[in-house]
């Protein structure tokens, strides 16, 4: 009994989780643009998260800490055009990472797979920042 109601629960916290809405599965995104990333929250979601651009598909792995501190609330962040630099190509993700020190560096939510057309450089990042992404370069401090 114990398990079934354990499973249950985890099966509604997952339905209720943040949930990334935009950009949606294999858009094409350039990021010399402003985009627009959407979800959707429920009250029982972390306050606050970190935004964050991964290609795990690429060696070495690409991660950039885009935004930090975002409200969960606000269910809309812009990332500003230039302010991230990567090499084009598919397999990219946006992720939303805990803050929290008992889940520290969990992933909350992530997108489905993006494919990023422009960046305005080739230059590739493999090590995250802290903070907002830089206007040039890779993002990494």
């Amino acid at each position: 009994m114990l398990f079934k109601v354990s499973v249950i629960a985890a099966l509604v916290a997952s339905a209720a989780a943040l949930r990334i809405t935009a950009p949606t599965n294999a858009s094409d995104v350039d990021l010399t643009k402003d985009i627009e990333i959407q979800w959707e929250a429920v009250s029982s979601d972390p306050a606050t998260f970190t935004i964050q651009i991964v290609n795990l598909a690429v060696y070495p792995p690409t991660t950039i800490n885009v935004a930090d501190g975002v409200s969960s609330s606000a269910k809309t962040y812009t990332l500003k055009g230039g302010s991230v630099t990567v090499t084009n190509g598919k397999g990219f993700q946006v992720n939303f990472i805990s803050k929290d020190p008992l889940s520290l560096n969990s992933i909350l939510a992530q997108s489905q797979q993006l494919n990023v057309i422009a960046s305005g450089s080739t230059a590739t990042s493999s090590h995250a920042s802290s903070g907002s992404a830089a206007a040039t370069g890779s993002a990494c401090k």
